[in-house]
């Protein structure tokens, strides 16, 4: 005696040694991959229904198992990708599930699954589907899947471990490329290695890190009264000298300075190694108060005192 499924949803009990054309279906075959059990009333029940002379057991219980396959992810990556495209999703983004059991289909199955209902949030990339990927019809064949998308972009990396609080320079970072999901501007990763340079680390990072600006804070690289080296480039020639910042300021940031000696006050750029530079053709912009004080932050020897008697010049 056997029992085999023949056809996708029906069930066929064999008895050994029936005549040609004795055999037929019984009833509804267990979904792909379950079983269903057969006991010893049942079993006597269909051996008099269909005329064979069978003497059955009272323990005697047959199971019945329909073979299937696992419909794994790749088979909803199509309908899935027709759906995202449709409601604006990238063409080229990659699809990402969330994890899920595999429901089991039948071995000759090969019907793909369809979309029957389907949400996306453009903000998130996050979207949830409905799809039918059986023709049961008995309702086991949907299933219902959730996951985001992202897309391949060239980003700032970190080129090596670093600790917070440091100050990253162009040596310290890079471009890669990485997989990044929608979402708010924040939380998007930086795409220009030239943003972060002079700003400090808010927390520590590894090396291949991708940074977004949330992970860096704007940090004075000078402070003001303190003595900043100040150059100018001009015709070939480099002149500098040491001032005195009247404001503190960041890389990039365009401060005022005073020269203790003259008075003058000029604007420079800080560089990322805390000196500035100013332009070709700058002219001072004004000449120190007599008596005025700057509050050094705590450096240079002969700053942080009344700078008094100043005299008036057109000089650095």
């Amino acid at each position: 005696m056997a029992l085999s499924s023949a056809r996708p949803y029906v069930c066929r009990i064999l008895f050994i040694g029936l005549e040609p054309g004795q055999d037929c279906d019984i009833g509804p075959a267990p979904g792909p991959g379950r079983s269903i059990s057969v006991g010893a009333e049942q079993i006597a029940a269909i051996a008099e229904q269909f005329g064979v002379d069978l003497a059955v057991r009272p323990t005697t219980r047959l199971s019945l198992t329909r073979s299937g396959r696992p419909l794994r992810d790749v088979a909803f990556d199509k309908p899935l990708r027709e759906a995202l495209i449709g409601a604006g999703a990238p063409s080229d983004m990659h699809i990402r599930l969330d994890p899920f059991v595999a429901p089991m289909v039948a071995l000759d199955d090969h019907a793909e699954p369809a979309v029957e209902q389907f949400d996306y949030d453009p903000r998130q990339g996050r979207f949830a589907a409905r799809l039918q990927i059986g023709t049961d019809g008995d309702g086991s064949s949907a299933v219902r899947l959730t996951g985001h998308i992202e897309r391949d972009v060239t980003v700032t990396v970190a080129v090596h471990d670093m600790q917070a609080g440091e100050t990253l320079g162009p040596a310290d970072l890079r471009l890669d490329t990485v997989s990044q999901r929608p979402g708010p501007a924040e939380d998007r990763f930086a795409e220009d290695p030239g943003a972060l340079i002079g700003l400090s680390l808010r927390r520590p990072v590894v090396a291949g890190q991708p940074l977004r600006a949330q992970d860096t804070i704007r940090l004075p690289l000078v402070r003001r009264g303190a003595g900043v080296r100040v150059s100018l480039v001009s015709g070939g020639l480099t002149l500098g000298t040491t001032m005195q910042a009247m404001q503190g300021g960041a890389v990039g940031d365009e401060i005022r300075l005073v020269n203790p000696s003259s008075g003058a006050i000029i604007v420079a750029r800080v560089r990322s190694d805390g000196s500035a530079e100013a332009q070709p053709g700058s002219m001072p912009i004004g000449v120190a108060r007599p008596g005025q004080i700057l509050q050094s932050a705590g450096g240079a020897a002969g700053f942080g005192t009344t700078i008094a008697d100043m005299r008036g010049g057109a000089g650095l």
